[in-house]
C-alpha cells in the first residue's frame, strides 16, 4: 500500500515512477479514446480511420492536462509552446496508429493474428494493438522533448 502511496504522491523525477503515472494517464486516455471509437464505428456508423482521429484528439486532450500537471510535474510552462509540441508527438502517434488500424483491418493482416472471428471484435483488438505501440512513441518523445526539464 506504502508503494501505491509513493507512485500517486512521491517525487515523479523517477523514469520508473513517470512511466507507471504516464501509464494510468494513458489509460484513462485510452478508456475515453476507445469507447468514442467503439461508439463511432458501432453506433453511429463511422468508418474506423476517422472514427480513430475523433477518438485519438479527444484521448490527446486529456493526456495533455494531466501528463503536464501530474506525469511531469511541470510548475513552469509555455502552454502555447509545451501543446504545440505535445500534440506534434500525438499526431505522429495518430499517423502511427491510423496506418496500424490501415494495415490490420485494411489490408486484413489482423486475420494472421486472430482468424477470422467477429469483426467488432477484431477492430477492438486491432485498436488496442495499436495504443499500446503509441503509448510507447508518446511518452518516450514527450519526455525527451515537451518534459526534458526534469529529465
Amino acid at each position: 500500500m506504502e508503494n501505491i502511496k509513493k507512485l500517486l504522491t512521491a517525487s515523479n523525477n523517477n523514469l520508473l515512477v513517470q512511466f507507471l503515472r504516464y501509464a494510468i494517464v494513458g489509460g484513462i486516455a485510452s478508456i475515453l479514446d476507445v469507447s468514442l471509437f467503439l461508439l463511432s464505428v458501432n453506433y453511429l456508423q463511422i468508418r474506423h480511420i476517422p472514427a480513430n482521429t475523433i477518438s485519438f484528439v479527444s484521448g490527446l486532450l486529456v493526456n495533455y492536462f494531466l501528463s503536464r500537471d501530474w506525469v511531469f510535474n511541470q510548475q513552469k510552462h509555455n502552454f502555447k509552446k509545451d501543446f504545440i509540441s505535445f500534440s506534434f508527438i500525438g499526431i505522429i502517434g495518430l499517423l502511427i496508429s491510423n496506418l496500424m488500424l490501415y494495415f490490420l483491418i485494411d489490408c486484413r493482416i489482423i486475420y494472421v493474428f486472430l482468424g477470422y472471428i467477429n469483426t467488432k471484435a477484431l477492430t477492438f483488438f486491432s485498436k488496442l494493438m495499436t495504443i499500446i505501440v503509441v503509448l510507447f512513441w508518446n511518452f518516450t518523445a514527450r519526455r525527451k522533448f515537451v518534459f526534458k526539464s526534469i529529465n
